[in-house]
């Protein structure tokens, strides 16, 4: 599991993409560069939900204009938390599980 900072209110755990109806509180205050990196991870994967499947790490981050150091450390946060995933040949980058999986939420409402 991934520590996200975000912590169950009632627990202090760390809270994961399930988190049901636990409330969730940010631990003492963001830092200020946490919220752009939200931006830049939400950015991400809605560019590679733009370019398709296969898409490359190196034309996400030409097309978003980020470094790819930071473009690639976002990629693979991602795809450990399943919101994207590598293509089978390795070279590139696809939705993943939670995509449709949080579509399916909205469903439920």
């Amino acid at each position: 599991m991934v520590d996200t900072g975000i912590r169950d209110a009632a627990t202090g755990h760390a809270g994961t993409g399930h988190a049901g109806t636990r409330t969730l509180q940010p631990e003492a205050g963001l830092r200020a560069r946490q919220p752009e990196a939200v931006r830049h991870a939400a950015a991400v994967l809605e560019e590679v939900a733009g370019c398709g499947p296969g898409v490359t790490g190196t034309r996400v981050a030409r097309n978003l204009g980020l470094p790819k150091a930071t473009t690639y450390r976002l990629l693979g946060l991602l795809v450990e938390l399943e919101y994207l995933e590598r293509t089978p040949d390795r070279h590139g980058f696809a939705l993943g599980p939670k995509v449709p999986w949080l579509a399916g939420r909205l469903l439920v409402q």
